[in-house]
């Protein structure tokens, strides 16, 4: 019998959105692999809404990996998206160290900033420790305006040319990971 790959994907559920847990749950399932949900934080819809409750999952996540630790359970790709503390983004990478230690794929989306500026609950120091969760990614997949975040380079409304986006694309890889998407 042929093992169901399991991904182990670490981001928020927000209930209105159509973003994190909601989207990559079934991408993932839909891909033919196990998609197991590292729940970070449920929010009653994402930050781009004016208003939003937030329930933050921090002091369980610890939990949940020791479980994982006790059945033996492993994970053939690990995926990260919206972290809501400098906490998590340390658990994330705690994750990574527990979990992919086998050469398994390692995906970050810094999911942390649109249209020039950082999401209401991100703050510099969290950008930093992006960076440093960004150097352990094989795959990185910023939007222009993470990419501004990571980079420290202003944001621009002006069209950037081929150029300026591939010399944008080295500059992260230069950070660690393999890839940017």
């Amino acid at each position: 019998m042929t093992e169901v790959p399991r991904v182990l994907t670490i981001q928020d559920m927000s209930s209105i959105g159509r973003c994190a847990l909601t989207v990559m749950i079934p991408i993932i399932s839909a891909m033919r692999c196990q998609a197991v949900p590292l729940a970070t934080a449920v929010l009653s819809n994402h930050l781009e809404y004016p208003h939003y409750e937030f329930v933050d999952l921090s002091a369980h996540m610890r939990d949940f990996m020791d479980c994982w630790d006790k059945n033996e359970i492993d994970f053939h790709a690990i995926v990260s998206g919206f972290l809501a503390s400098p906490e998590q983004i340390h658990l994330v990478e705690e994750a990574i160290n527990r979990f992919g230690n086998k050469g398994q794929m390692i995906i970050v989306d810094p999911a942390m900033a649109d249209d020039g500026r950082l999401y209401s609950i991100y703050t510099p120091d969290m950008v930093v420790a992006m960076r440093q969760l960004v150097s352990k990614a094989h795959i990185v997949k910023p939007n222009y305006t993470e990419a501004c975040f990571l980079l420290d380079i202003p944001f621009s409304t002006d069209p950037i040319s081929d150029d300026e986006l591939r010399d944008y694309c080295k500059r992260l890889h230069q950070i660690g990971p393999d890839m940017v998407i």
